[in-house]
C-alpha cells in the first residue's frame, strides 16, 4: 500500500510538472499538441459517467494557445489571457482532486481484492470514491463554464467545428473519438470505475 501511495504522489508530481511546463511554454501561439497531462492519462480511460461531460465539447489540449485555433475562431489576446488565467487558477485544485480520487480507488480495489470481504468497509469506500469523483466533475465543469463565458456565441460555434471527429487525425497524429468518448482537454482524468489508476482494468470474476 505504501508503494502504491508513493506511486500516486510521484504521478501527481509529474502531472504538476507537465502543467507548469505547458503554462510557461514559448509563447501563446505554441500549442500543447496532445497535451502533457493527457499523454499521461489517456491510457487510464474514462468512466461512463463522464463521457457526456462538458469537456467533450472542447478541442484537445490548451487550444487557446494554438495559433490555428486562435485564428479560426477569432480569439483576441485579451480572451487568451482570460482563459489562460482560468486554466492556471484551476489546474492545481484539479490535480490534487484527481490524485485524491486515484487514492480512494486504490483503497477500494484493495478492499474488494481481499480474501475476506469487509462489506461495510467496501461500501464506505465506494461512497467516498463516488463523492470524490462528483467533486472533481463539479470543479472541472465550473472551470469549463467559466471558459465558455469568455467566448462569444459565434466563437463557441466555430470551436465545436474544430473538435476531432471519430476516425479523424488530431494534431498529434492520433485519431479522434466519438462525441461521447474519452476526452482530452489538458486536465487530469479520473480512473474508470473498476479500473486501477496505475494499471490495466481489474479482471472480473468471469474473465479470470
Amino acid at each position: 500500500m505504501h508503494m502504491k501511495r508513493n506511486a500516486i504522489l510521484t504521478g501527481a508530481l509529474c502531472v504538476a510538472t507537465a502543467l507548469a511546463a505547458a503554462a510557461q511554454g514559448p509563447g501563446m501561439g505554441q500549442g500543447m499538441g496532445q497535451g502533457p497531462m493527457m499523454a499521461k492519462m489517456d491510457h487510464k480511460g474514462m468512466g461512463p459517467d463522464m463521457h457526456g461531460g462538458p469537456a467533450r465539447l472542447l478541442p484537445p489540449g490548451t487550444w487557446w494557445r494554438d495559433q490555428s485555433t486562435v485564428t479560426a475562431i477569432g480569439l483576441s489576446p485579451d480572451q487568451q489571457k482570460k482563459i489562460d488565467g482560468i486554466f492556471l487558477e484551476s489546474r492545481v485544485q484539479l490535480i490534487h482532486m484527481h490524485a485524491s480520487l486515484e487514492e480512494t480507488q486504490l483503497r477500494l480495489d484493495d478492499t474488494l481484492s481481499a480474501p475476506a470481504l469487509d462489506a461495510v468497509k467496501a461500501q464506505k469506500e465506494i461512497d467516498e470514491s463516488a463523492d470524490t469523483r462528483a467533486s472533481l466533475e463539479k470543479a472541472e465543469a465550473h472551470m469549463l463554464l467559466t471558459i465558455r463565458g469568455v467566448l462569444t456565441a459565434d466563437q463557441w460555434t466555430k470551436l465545436q467545428g474544430l473538435r476531432p471527429r471519430h476516425g479523424e487525425l488530431r494534431p498529434d497524429g492520433r485519431k479522434g473519438v466519438h462525441r461521447d468518448g474519452p476526452r482530452d482537454n489538458g486536465m487530469p482524468q479520473p480512473p474508470a470505475p473498476g479500473q486501477r489508476p496505475d494499471g490495466p482494468p481489474v479482471p472480473r470474476d468471469d474473465q479470470q
